[in-house]
């Protein structure tokens, strides 16, 4: 991670089981540098704002069961 004279904090969490993976990352900033920051991370990672600013609850979506192939009935 860049330093960036305007992060007032940047906190990592890592993952308990294996601390070489980090969970989240949390970055404050001014509240005047928001606008520049959601560009940044929308050109980055595709990310998405609500246009009225604040925070939105994410969705994970669900990882599908693994479909068990070679296992099923043949065709005549």
């Amino acid at each position: 991670m860049r330093r960036w004279p305007h992060w007032l904090r940047a906190e990592l969490e890592r993952d308990p089981s294996d601390l070489t993976q980090c969970v989240s990352v949390t970055l404050v900033a001014e509240r005047n540098q928001e606008s520049t920051i959601r560009d940044i991370l929308q050109r980055s990672f595709g990310m998405k704002f609500p246009v009225e600013g604040g925070s939105r609850e994410l969705v994970v979506p669900a990882v599908p069961e693994p479909r068990r192939r070679g296992f099923g009935q043949r065709r005549s």
